[in-house]
């Protein structure tokens, strides 16, 4: 019967109408709750073998954070980053982000860790640690030094690291290798890519950089 079928058709396509319609203002609603940070699940339609089924998205989480001992609780979908937090405490306590670090027990959560990578339950309580910001200071003296490793016959036994200033010369640091090796200063020569070492150069001089490993011979005089 070509009228049935005809009716039939026009139901069908109704009925993808209605669910397309429905798609479109539950993706709207999802939207704005995510804007908002409203307490709530949101759900979208979908079509499966004619029959409608519901599926959870992005689920928001109530996020409790231990600050001066008491409890701040902020809202966060479950797979937005924890930066997000971390930004509003930076602007509550006037702080740089990088000073805040959240932690859960003995786990310190990274700006890019969500609620969902890091398994997070209603129970947990996360703890704010204020971090010292680096002293102009720290910042000079991080640049400043470098670390080189003094080795002799490539023998373990004989290598030592140090700390060294860039703009410094060498010689304290070739001295303390002496008195690791327990013989003058004056019976070991230095050496960097094969070359002679002058005990005045500083590293900068020299252009060392961290990890530059320096070959020390000791020369045993004969009687």
């Amino acid at each position: 019967d070509i009228a049935a079928l005809r009716k039939q058709v026009e139901e069908e396509f109704e009925s993808n109408a209605i669910i397309q319609k429905a798609n479109l203002m539950v993706a709207e609603v999802l939207r704005q709750k995510a804007g908002e940070h409203e307490d709530s699940s949101c759900t979208i339609l979908d079509e499966d073998e004619d029959k409608i089924s519901i599926k959870q998205i992005n689920k928001l989480v109530r996020v409790p954070i231990r600050i001066d001992g008491k409890i701040r609780r902020y809202k966060l979908l479950e797979t937005e980053p924890f930066k997000v937090i971390a930004e509003k405490i930076a602007q509550e306590e006037k702080i740089d982000v990088d000073q805040v670090l959240l932690s859960r027990k003995d786990l310190d959560i990274k700006a890019n860790d969500t609620p969902q990578t890091i398994e997070f339950s209603v129970t947990d309580i996360l703890d704010f640690f204020l971090m010292k910001k680096p002293s102009h200071s720290d910042q000079v003296e991080d640049t400043s030094f470098i670390m080189i490793k003094i080795q002799s016959d490539n023998n373990n036994k004989f290598s030592k690291t140090f700390k060294v200033d860039q703009f410094k010369p060498l010689e304290a640091t070739f001295s303390k290798y002496a008195d690791f090796r327990h013989v003058p200063l004056s019976s070991i020569t230095f050496y960097i890519d094969g070359e002679k070492i002058d005990c005045q150069n500083t590293p900068e001089i020299l252009d060392l950089e961290s990890g530059d490993v320096i070959d020390a011979r000791v020369v045993t005089k004969s009687a």
